[in-house]
């Protein structure tokens, strides 16, 4: 008897480490995952991250740099929801700053990589 109640405990401790095994796993993945899209690391992606992807480009968020007013028209949105603001730039190439705007904050982001 005391040999099944002592085998059934180290199937459970086993079942929960492994459970545990993969739940540490998933949370690395999504760390990743987050990280190589906006360069945070973080569970969930803020809607203003550090790096943001617009028009197969990445811009770069300024260095403690507030925008006042809007400029340009919406373009798109963040990875984390923010919305994203670009003027029109003539064809075939991209605007070298945009703006992301998340609630009453708006933040400029510089192209990466030159125009």
């Amino acid at each position: 008897m005391a040999a099944a109640s002592r085998a059934s405990w180290k199937r459970l401790s086993a079942g929960v480490i492994s459970v545990i095994v993969v739940l540490g796993l998933l949370v690395v993945a999504d760390l990743m995952y987050v990280h190589s899209k906006t360069w945070e690391w973080r569970l969930t992606p803020s809607a203003m991250p550090l790096l943001v992807t617009f028009s197969d480009r990445d811009y770069r968020k300024a260095a403690g740099q507030t925008a006042g007013a809007v400029t340009g028209q919406p373009a798109g949105r963040t990875f984390g929801g923010g919305v994203i603001y670009a003027e029109k730039s003539p064809q075939g190439t991209v605007p070298t700053v945009i703006q992301v705007r998340s609630g009453r904050r708006v933040v400029e982001y510089a192209l990466m990589g030159g125009p």
